[in-house]
């Protein structure tokens, strides 16, 4: 337990120590956990790294404290604060933690070094489907999409939902629209219906994204019959899927009866309807669709103007033109 309290000790130091703005937040959040108010104390009265650590070493809250770590840290992240964590889990024996170890996967991913993220994950002798999840996540976002592939068919652990929506949100947004079209495919029919994991709405939008990107109509209208008889509710992201989806398949009517259908519209919905209309030609009921967007109060955003402007080309409108780019100068959106 002395070598956990220890590594506890050290790790809030490194978070703290290498980025002041990090110091308060932890610091609070150990002395609520522990309910040791006079750790609090103490640390706001000896700023001495030394002392820190003695203190910090009598508080016996290994996961506690590297949750606390990665809450505050984890939009901070950078190589040093990185390598640093890593010498203290090798230095007080913790390169074997399943925890450490995806810890250290994420930290290495989200601070976009990729190669001692795979290294840390290569050498793990026992890896969990966050240890999988977390490599997977990493290469995706650091644009190896073939590698991310390659590591979701080797994974042997159940795949969960995270799994299943990274990879196909990852191919989708890496212009692998049918690849991913195929895991989606693959997921309802995967293992044994009791181990089959069910798409979620992040699922069903990135689906819905795919097809849009692909034109793929009858792919799509699938997609729409699976979230009806799923009774998944249809909320505003997946409602507006549905028209991108439809509006981008050449469905002009049918995006626009999913828009109307809407109890609720944001500004992605509305901007959504536009730039369908203006996709196909229809200049003046874009500018319509626009008012009725004012009237209802919702403020426009950048992606609406460019919608307002494609109308314009598409539909010869080139007097509107001026009043769009006049608009736009006085919401100060760009």
């Amino acid at each position: 337990m002395e070598m956990e309290a220890d590594y506890i000790g050290l790790l809030l130091l490194a978070s703290a120590g290498y980025d002041p703005r990090v110091a308060p937040q932890v610091y609070e959040k150990l002395g609520r956990i522990t309910g040791t108010s006079a750790l609090q104390d103490y640390l706001a009265t000896h700023p001495s790294g030394k002392k820190r650590a003695q203190v910090l070493a009598q508080a016996k809250v290994m996961e506690e404290a590297l949750s606390i770590y990665r809450e505050e840290c984890s939009k901070r992240v950078d190589w040093f604060t990185g390598r640093s964590i890593h010498v203290h889990a090798l230095k007080f024996g913790y390169e074997d933690d399943v925890y450490v170890q995806n810890a250290l996967i994420s930290l290495y991913s989200e601070s976009g070094i990729l190669e001692d993220a795979r290294r840390v994950f290569d050498g793990m002798s026992n890896r969990d489907v966050v240890s999988w999840n977390s490599i997977i996540v990493g290469c995706l976002r650091g644009g190896e999409l073939d590698e991310a592939l390659a590591l979701f068919r080797e994974m042997k652990e159940k795949k969960n939902i995270i799994t299943w929506n990274s990879v196909i949100t990852g191919l989708v947004q890496g212009g692998r629209a049918k690849e991913a079209l195929d895991i989606f495919h693959e997921m309802q029919i995967s293992a044994d219906e009791e181990d089959r994991v069910c798409p979620d709405k992040v699922t069903v939008a990135s689906a819905l994204s795919a097809c849009a990107a692909l034109g793929a109509i009858d792919q799509g209208k699938w997609v729409h019959s699976y979230l009806e008889r799923s009774g998944m509710e249809c909320d505003m992201v997946i409602r507006t899927a549905l028209v991108d989806m439809y509006g981008k398949c050449g469905c002009v009517e049918r995006a626009y009866e999913v828009f109307k259908g809407m109890p609720s519209k944001d500004v992605l919905a509305w901007t959504a309807m536009i730039s369908v209309l203006a996709l196909h030609g229809y200049g003046d009921e874009a500018f319509e669709l626009f008012k009725e967007m004012e009237a209802a109060g919702v403020r426009p955003n950048a992606v609406t103007f460019v919608g307002l402007l494609s109308a314009c080309a598409h539909s010869g409108l080139v007097e509107k033109r001026a009043l769009v780019l006049s608009y736009d100068e006085t919401c100060s959106l760009y």
